[in-house]
């Protein structure tokens, strides 16, 4: 016999809304009818037009966080922030030897550095629910060994990036 951890804090019930509108949920008080063999009855499923958008979603960008904190180069990709994708693989090569961190790790931090300033400068109407995220996410660049210094120094440049493409 399992037992589960079941807690719906507010990141999760984003989370789960984003997953049902990306499966094509059905509207609130929408009800689906079966008939007897269970096949669905009644008019066709209506179609739901979908906004595409050069935007990242909030939901997405939260799924997307690693358990530890951070986001990889590969997280921004697929997170319709590809436009970044150029510079911050320049600047990854500048970073790694100024830290003497592997391209990789200069990547993941650079990466987790462009969400972070994403979600404060362009998703701050909804800061109650990406805030402990990017607390996280901040608590991860901590950890890597680098100064604060060298930190803002790069926050700064991520934030003239981002801002740049408003």
């Amino acid at each position: 016999m399992g037992f589960g951890l079941f807690d719906h804090d507010e990141i999760e019930v984003e989370r789960r809304k984003y997953i049902k509108g990306a499966k094509g949920a059905m509207e609130v008080g929408e009800e689906e009818a079966y008939d007897a063999t269970g096949s669905r009855s009644g008019p066709p499923p209506k179609t739901q037009k979908r906004i595409v958008s050069d935007e990242p979603s909030l939901a997405s960008l939260i799924a997307d966080q690693a358990f530890d904190g951070c986001w990889t180069s590969n997280d921004v990709k697929r997170n319709a922030m590809t436009r970044f994708m150029e510079q911050l693989e320049a600047m990854a090569k500048e970073l790694g030897p100024e830290l003497s961190i592997s391209a990789t790790r200069a990547a993941n931090m650079l990466a987790t550095m462009t969400v972070v300033v994403y979600m404060e400068e362009r998703m701050g109407a909804e800061k109650d629910v990406w805030e402990m995220v990017v607390l996280k996410a901040r608590g991860w660049l901590e950890e890597q060994a680098t100064s604060q210094e060298v930190r803002e120094a790069w926050f700064v440049k991520i934030k003239e990036m981002v801002m740049s493409e408003a």
